[in-house]
């Protein structure tokens, strides 16, 4: 195809295709200029149109990849939370303790076959030992298995010997540890109830921890059962009673008397939570719990 020709803006005499310059007057081609100034133009909206391809990439990836970010914290946020409950740590211990549980009302009802609505004091009592019978008969005791705590991004990985189940995973395992006993047994308990009745675990504090079911009575009594430790509170003949807060306490910690200074550190239920930094603070506040509990004569 015959290339346009090309004149010179300022003297109109014919240039070359290449020339730059007229040869005839000197002066530069306006076009050259023109076509320079639209290519310099079409070179600055191409490097614009990718720096806005660029930034519209780079904010979708950053978006993306946050996402994807929240989406694994979440995640890991949610398994660690998952694990860390089994340690029981704080107001976490109360979630244990599940009078409502299906399996747990299910099983109190094949032991008993009744209700503690249905029955008197005595007869309540001598139910309250058949549950106790049955956990220590029933449930294996073992020890727990280490646990991971999942530290925060970049913390070190740390392991402790704790494993908290639930009732219903204690009945299913027929296994585990005291905390485990009594969880089930409070449970139970409170369950055979309707909840009508005080009853809380209740834990030793040394250089170990022990947990035990405690029920407080009218009249400044407690009852303890250790269905891990096989102690109950009992009369000469051995039929399970309540005795005095402070001498249910003392005969508690003799039968665990190979830990020295051991005390009362911890109760809670479903209901309640409270710890304790010596065991007289605990005399001294479960003196006010007794009002509209179970008595046993």
């Amino acid at each position: 195809m015959e290339e346009k020709k090309r004149y010179c803006s300022n003297c109109g005499v014919e240039l070359t295709q290449e020339a730059i310059f007229c040869m005839h007057c000197g002066a530069r081609d306006a076009f050259l200029d023109v076509k320079v100034e639209e290519e310099r133009h079409s070179k600055r909206n191409l490097t614009l149109i990718i720096t806005l391809i660029f930034l519209i990439l780079s904010m979708g990836l950053n978006a993306y990849f946050f996402t994807q970010i929240n989406t694994l914290e979440t995640w890991r946020l949610g398994i660690r939370g998952e694990i860390n409950i089994r340690f029981g740590w704080g107001t976490d211990c109360q979630m244990f303790v599940t009078p409502d549980d299906p399996l747990v009302r299910n099983t109190v009802y094949s032991i008993t076959g009744r209700w503690g609505a249905e029955v008197g004091v005595n007869e309540r009592w001598e139910d309250y030992k058949k549950l106790y019978d049955w956990v220590r008969n029933n449930i294996e005791s073992n020890y727990d298995s280490p646990l991971p705590i999942i530290p925060n991004i970049g913390g070190a990985l740390s392991w402790v010997s704790e494993f908290w189940r639930f009732p219903n995973e204690t009945i299913n395992d027929g296994c585990g540890d005291c905390e485990d006993m009594a969880l089930l047994l409070a449970s139970m308990i409170l369950c055979y109830t309707d909840e009508s009745y005080a009853c809380w675990v209740i834990e030793w504090t040394a250089s170990s921890a022990h947990m035990a079911v405690a029920l407080p009575v009218s009249g400044e009594k407690l009852a303890i059962l250790d269905p891990a430790g096989n102690f109950y509170t009992r009369t000469f003949l051995g039929s399970l009673t309540s005795k005095d807060t402070s001498t249910a306490i003392e005969e508690w910690f003799q039968h665990w008397s190979e830990y020295p200074d051991i005390y009362v550190s911890m109760i809670f239920s479903n209901t309640i939570y409270k710890t304790f930094s010596d065991t007289e603070e605990f005399l001294l506040w479960s003196n006010t719990q007794y009002s509209e509990v179970s008595f046993k004569n």
